[in-house]
């Protein structure tokens, strides 16, 4: 199982990746709920531009994905 990760603090590019993401059968989207979107991946560690996304107080998505 490998796994693909995608995060931008941009809500256009945030619903461009998912929909790229989801019309694609390679991928699953494997969440409880939408909203699980917006908590942080915690294998995965802090970037420069998480960073500034926090400094000017937006939450980025975070989307996981298995591929199959």
């Amino acid at each position: 199982m490998e796994e693909s990760y995608f995060f931008t603090d941009n809500k256009g590019i945030a619903y461009w990746g998912l929909r790229h993401f989801i019309l694609n059968a390679d991928f699953n989207w494997e969440i409880d709920m939408p909203s699980n979107c917006r908590n942080k991946i915690s294998t995965y560690p802090t970037s420069r531009y998480e960073l500034k996304a926090f400094k000017n107080n937006i939450n980025p998505y975070y989307f996981q994905f298995i591929k199959q």
